[in-house]
């Protein structure tokens, strides 16, 4: 959708597992051309993005180099890195630049799509030593053409950042809802905005955060060991009526929260 705003292709060309996603592209005016067949959809193109779940990223990566066409440079936008890079690797894609673009919410399908989507959301793209330098660059100049603020790291880099940003808060607001649904159910009728404000990425698709977790876990237990330390202080903070530093605590909180506007 964002492509045909900004008349970045002549064509876009979409390949689907399931022929009602391709039938709904398909009616939609971004969408020129669609295929059940993964060959016949990649057929003449400059530019393949991988779109499907983290999980069947590898097996697809594994599949693809067989009817990628020559000089088409492939690249995703997993949320999460290294495993997709190595199966890459692995296959000897050699046109292969994996990336990560940062935007939506947690509402999914197509119906929720907005051509306004990517505009000044972060973007990682994660090289490898194997990667063509041109072709990085030219993955990099793809997402800053939509407007997506683009930083460069590994993929390793890229998963232990992910874990602490993106997958910690997630599984974090998850817990406390978790916690929240095993209490009476009218309690909820005395909760405000801040609850559903704090609480609103817990409405995600559980597929997908369950195949990140797979994906990502070893990450994702080290930043829950940085969280268990600060968890630890409140507590003890708490438990010594320890305003002062309370205070001092929250401050600190504060201070990230505005930053990050």
């Amino acid at each position: 959708m964002t492509i045909h705003a900004r008349s970045l292709a002549r064509t876009v060309s979409v390949w689907a597992r399931r022929e009602e996603s391709r039938n709904a592209c398909l009616e939609t005016p971004w969408c020129q051309a669609v295929s059940g067949d993964l060959e016949e959809a990649l057929r003449k193109a400059d530019l393949a993005i991988l779109c499907t779940p983290v999980v069947h990223l590898s097996e697809m990566l594994g599949e693809i180099g067989d009817v990628l066409p020559g000089g088409c440079i492939l690249t995703d936008v997993g949320s999460t890195k290294a495993n997709i890079c190595k199966a890459a690797s692995e296959a000897n894609l050699v046109s292969f630049v994996g990336s990560h673009p940062i935007a939506g919410s947690e509402k999914t399908g197509l119906e929720n799509a907005r051509d306004d989507l990517f505009e000044k959301c972060p973007c990682f793209v994660t090289p490898i030593e194997t990667n063509d330098l041109a072709n990085c660059e030219k993955v990099t100049d793809f997402w800053q053409s939509l407007d997506m603020n683009v930083m460069r790291a590994t993929p390793e880099e890229h998963d232990q950042i992910l874990a602490h940003v993106s997958h910690l808060p997630h599984f974090l607001v998850s817990a406390l809802c978790h916690a929240l649904a095993n209490q009476p159910a009218e309690w909820s009728k005395g909760s405000g905005q801040g609850l559903r404000d704090a609480t609103r990425i817990a409405a995600g698709s559980p597929a997908i955060w369950r195949d990140i977790a797979q994906q990502n876990r070893s990450e994702i237990l080290k930043a829950l060991d940085h969280f268990d330390v600060e968890s630890k202080n409140l507590r003890r903070m708490l438990e010594e009526n320890d305003s002062e530093n309370l205070f001092h605590w929250l401050n600190k909180s504060k201070a990230y929260r505005e930053s990050i506007e």
